[in-house]
């Protein structure tokens, strides 16, 4: 949508360049309106959402339920999920190893042949 400058190596020729570029390379244009049709394609206005969301706040005193708890009375554990992870890695190692288990028994159970010597 855009170039790319490098900023270590941004001299105003490069700049220059750039922006002359991107005026004058019609693609840059048209994946500039390509964004604007997807910005523009939504049911409600900025505006209208804006004002909606305003009277929503008013409408509730302040819409303190709109507010996030988790940073505030989850643990680290509970908020980064790692008891979730762990509960995962656990039945996976579970499985993994009645798995390796059953292998194991069925081996065991098959009669090995031995080659007669002739």
């Amino acid at each position: 949508m855009g170039k790319y400058l490098d900023p270590k190596d941004l001299t105003e020729e490069t700049f220059e360049k750039g922006i002359e570029e991107v005026m004058e390379n019609n693609e840059y244009w048209k994946a500039a309106e390509s964004a604007r049709v997807v910005m523009d394609d939504v049911p409600i206005k900025s505006k209208d959402l804006f004002l909606y969301w305003v009277n929503y706040v008013i409408r509730h005193k302040g819409g303190q339920h709109l507010i996030a708890i988790a940073p505030f009375e989850l643990n680290i554990f509970e908020y980064l999920s790692i008891d979730v992870a762990m509960f995962l890695l656990c039945l996976v190692s579970v499985f993994l190893g009645s798995l390796l288990f059953c292998i194991r028994f069925m081996c065991r159970c098959i009669p090995k042949t031995k080659k007669k010597q002739e």
